[in-house]
């Protein structure tokens, strides 16, 4: 088998820069539901970012299934261990959408990073399964993450803290929330310390399932 057939069936990113409209058309999640399955789609809800699980976690139940899903799951992972649970990767090997919420990207490597949960969404998503996030939940897509770092305009070489990420889409920089909180300037000094990389800061993008990687 050819690298680009290996490559063929892997599934789609959607990745979000944060605020995308809940309670309206939904047009950004109802994206990710359409690359996930439409109705018959089963979405795990990913709630290591934030430090309110169980209402974040309850929010995105309630507007997936709004928008009409046949299964959603909350995978809790308060805590490292959490992330071992054969209950929760039940809940990743029957989902065709995998989605990051808001919160803290430096929490999701803490409690996924070199799991047995980590593993298997990188699995599952070579397989074909979505992986969406937004905000916390864009900026751990990459290898090489934005931790934290300054919002502002003029770059400097301190004003970005770089770290590990999940390494979905490797090679590439995305930075959240970029126009409304100022954030030039810390992608633009993370490009810096990563010269090979290319730095991504659009509302939406999504990898093609057919890209070869």
């Amino acid at each position: 088998m050819t690298q680009m057939e290996e490559n063929s069936n892997r599934g789609q990113l959607v990745i979000i820069g944060g605020a995308e409209d809940k309670d309206g058309d939904c047009t950004v999640l109802r994206e990710f539901v359409r690359c996930a399955g439409g109705t018959k789609a089963k979405i795990a809800v990913m709630t290591a970012a934030t430090s309110l699980p169980g209402e974040v976690g309850e929010d995105y139940i309630r507007i997936f299934e709004r928008l009409g899903v046949e299964s959603v799951r909350v995978v809790d992972t308060d805590r490292r261990e959490d992330s071992d649970r054969p209950e929760n990767l039940e809940i990743i090997k029957e989902a065709t959408g995998a989605f990051f919420t808001g919160g803290d990207q430096s929490r999701i490597i803490e409690y996924i990073k070199g799991t047995k949960l980590d593993e298997l969404l990188h699995n599952r998503n070579a397989e074909g399964m979505v992986v969406g996030g937004t905000s916390a939940g864009a900026a751990m897509m990459p290898d090489v993450m934005i931790v934290e770092g300054d919002s502002e305009t003029n770059p400097r070489a301190d004003a970005v803290e770089m770290g590990v990420g999940m390494g979905f889409l490797p090679g590439i920089v995305i930075d959240q929330h970029f126009a409304q909180r100022g954030r030039l300037g810390r992608l633009i000094a993370a490009l810096v310390q990563q010269p090979a990389v290319l730095g991504l800061v659009s509302t939406r993008i999504q990898r093609s399932s057919s890209m070869a990687i």
